[in-house]
Formats: structure tokens, sequence, C-alpha cells
């Protein structure tokens, strides 16, 4: 049986006994008088009688009314505690009204509170309006962490720096200004575990991303311009909610990030789970410097002074004469079009020499060759055809000259 039937039981029994007792305590008086036979006795006797009939018709109209007011409260009082029932009791379903996708029920609140609106002022008013103060808290609490965490998911999928760094401010600013200090008075006060700890928890796992500030980090070794043919793996990592993409020119970049062999520039981004960015340019550079001499003979003779290098990138170079070194680390220049260029004019006299360039990405290239700028020297012997031994000529002997020179020669006189 519901609580509505019990009152109504209960109002109809109260009515019943009230009637009871009127009844039994206000009899009707239905007797009639007996004569005696004497007339002036029954005159008087009917002039009383009348008298009484009157006084008894003010006296039940007076008890009439009593009992209509008597009702009135009672009634009023059945009401009044109906409402009061009623209204903890809507109270109460609002409370346990949280589940798995929802803090409090929205529809349960509303109803409890126009219960409590109709309930007089007074102790209990003000007690149960309390405990709805904290469901409407509850609930704006969880309607800020549910936009919110719908600007972060959104962000996390365009993975956009600005999109995750509006739902980052308005962590701090606006409506979401001291957030995380409201729930966490709201977990003071409220005393609903299960509440508490769906907000808590919600709210934990937004934070890493509104407070992961710091970009990703791309670790190559030897620097940003590199020799890969043996093959060269980038180290990227991310300390806060991990890396969420990597790309390399554009296109996904798969562990184990392997750079490609292709001579050439390569952009890398890392992008973590936050829409922190980072962004590095590479190049791949598997070619040596080129080393020219002109007039380098077979022998690796020359007296050639203009000796040339070029690379595509930046580059050392050293000069060493007979093992030992004369001078290195040798600056590049740059040119127009975006390489780099060295030449050396001078070299300090005859002997061997070796010029080693080596460029920024570790390719190294060499070239030994003998300087001689010193002009050969010969001697001649003339000797008779016939008589090579004879020391004398005459007009008609045929003589053989020889020449004789202290180095080889390119070409022969």
């Amino acid at each position: 049986m519901d609580n509505k039937k019990k009152y109504f039981i209960v109002i109809i029994l109260v009515i019943f006994v009230f009637l009871m007792v009127f009844a039994f305590a206000n009899p009707k008086n239905n007797s009639e008088k007996k004569s005696d036979g004497n007339n002036t006795s029954e005159k008087a006797d009917g002039e009383k009688d009348k008298t009484d009939s009157d006084s008894e018709d003010e006296t039940l109209l007076t008890a009439e009314e009593q009992k209509e007011e008597e009702i009135q409260v009672i009634q009023n009082w059945v009401v009044r505690n109906n409402d009061e029932e009623e209204a903890r009791r809507l109270v109460l379903e609002a409370e346990a009204s949280a589940d798995d996708t929802h803090v409090y029920d929205k529809a349960a609140k509303d109803a409890a509170q126009k219960a409590v609106d109709k309930l007089p002022n007074g102790q209990l008013k003000d007690l149960l309006q309390e405990r709805l103060n904290i469901i409407d808290e509850g609930l704006d609490l969880q309607g800020l962490i549910n936009k919110l965490e719908e600007m972060v998911e959104s962000a996390k999928k365009t993975l956009v720096y600005g999109d995750m760094a509006e739902a980052r401010d308005n962590d701090t600013t606006g409506e979401f200004e001291a957030l995380e200090k409201r729930l966490e008075d709201f977990i003071d006060t409220a005393g609903h575990s299960s509440v508490e700890a769906k907000l808590r928890k919600q709210m934990d796992e937004l934070l890493p991303y509104l407070r992961d500030t710091d970009k990703p980090t791309i670790n190559i070794d030897n620097g940003t311009i590199l020799n890969t043919e043996q093959g060269k793996d980038v180290e990227i990592n991310d300390e806060g909610v991990g890396v969420a993409k990597v790309t390399i020119n554009g296109e996904t970049f798969d562990e184990p990030y392997t750079l490609p062999k292709d001579e050439g520039k390569y952009t890398i981004s890392v992008v973590d789970a936050a829409c922190n960015e980072k962004i590095i340019t590479i190049v791949v550079d598997n070619t040596a410097p080129k080393i020219v001499l002109d007039k380098l003979l077979e022998n690796n003779l020359t007296n050639d002074k203009d000796l040339t290098i070029t690379d595509a990138n930046n580059f050392t170079s050293k000069i060493e004469k007979a093992g030992k070194t004369v001078k290195e680390n040798i600056a590049s220049d740059k040119q127009e079009d975006g390489t780099y260029y060295d030449r050396y004019g001078v070299f300090s006299g005859d002997g061997e020499y070796t010029v080693t360039a080596t460029d920024a990405a570790g390719n190294t290239s060499s070239v030994t060759f003998t300087y001689d700028f010193t002009k050969p020297t010969g001697e001649v012997a003339v000797q008779k055809k016939e008589n090579p031994e004879s020391k004398t000529a005459k007009r008609g002997d045929w003589l053989v000259f020889t020449v004789t020179f202290d180095e080889a020669l390119s070409t022969t006189p």
C-alpha cells in the first residue's frame, strides 16, 4: 500500500472519531414535556421550551463551526505532512539518482526542487534546500567538466595545438576559472562517494593533457646533416602524455624511424597527444667532397697550383706534407648557389702532399700528389756512331747525341 492510500485512511478514521465524540457530547432533545392539566403551567413550560430551543440552536451552530474548523486543521496538518514526506522522498531520490553516465539526474533534482519550494519556510525546508544545493553544484561541475572533456577529445583528434591551447586556456579563465578548487570543495562537502569518485576520475584524466606543455624530443646522432648509407635511426621521446603522430615530409613516419638513404632535405614532425609539436629539418648527404687538380698526371705529379674542393654542404679540409700536418680545420666558403667551395693557390715547395676534405655529414675524400715546380736538368753526351769510343770526329762522321735528365719527363724533347 503506497503512502497516499495510508494517509487517506488515516484522515477518514480521524474524522469518524471526531464526529462520534461530538455526537455523544451533544445529544438531540427529542422527548416531549408531560402536561399536568394546568393551562398556566403548560403555557409557562411552552415559553421555557421555546427559550431553551433557541439557546440549543445557537449552541449547535457554534459547535458545527468549531467542528468544521477542527476538520480543516486536521486536513491542513495531513496535507502539510504529506508535502513534507513527499519532499523528503524526492530529495532522497535525487541524491540517489547518480549512475555510470551522469552524476545526478537533473529531472529528479527538478522534481525535488518543486516539492521543496511548496513547503512553508522553516528548518526542514532549509535543510532540504541545502541538500539540493549540493546536487546543483554537482550538476554544474559535471557540465563544466563534460564541456572541457569534449574540447580535449576534439583536440586529441585534430592534434592541432590551437585546439588544445583553447581547452588549456579555458581551464584557467572564464567559466572554467578555479574549476579544480570548486571540485575539491564539492568533494569535501558533498558526502556522496560515488559522485565524488566519478568527477575526480574524470578530472584526473583531463589534467595531464591540460598541463603538458612540453614538446617531444627528437635525437639524431651527428647533427642534422647525415650520411645514411649504413642506416640511421631517429630517437623520438615524449615524457608527457605520449607521442601521437610522427611524419617525415608530410608522410607517416613509422617506428623504428629509420631515415631514408635518398639524398635531400627532410622535415620531421612529432606531435604528442597534448598537441605539442616538435619540428626539425635534416639533410641526407652520402656524397664526399670533390677535390680537383686539373693538371694531375697519371703518376700524381703536378705543377698546378690551383686545387679546388667543392661540396653540397659545409666542409673542412687539411693539408699534409710528407706525412706531417701543415694546416688543418680549413673552413669552406658558401657560394651564391648554396654549395661550398675552397681553393688552394700556394703550396710550400716541391714534395708529396695529401689534401683531405670532410663534410658535415662525415663524408671524406682525399688526394695525394707530388708538386714539382723545378725544371728538369740534363746532360748531353756526343758519340761517334761507328766508333763510340773515339774522342775525335771528322766531317762526314755520324754522331749520336744522348740527353740525360735528372727526373722523369712527361714529354720528351
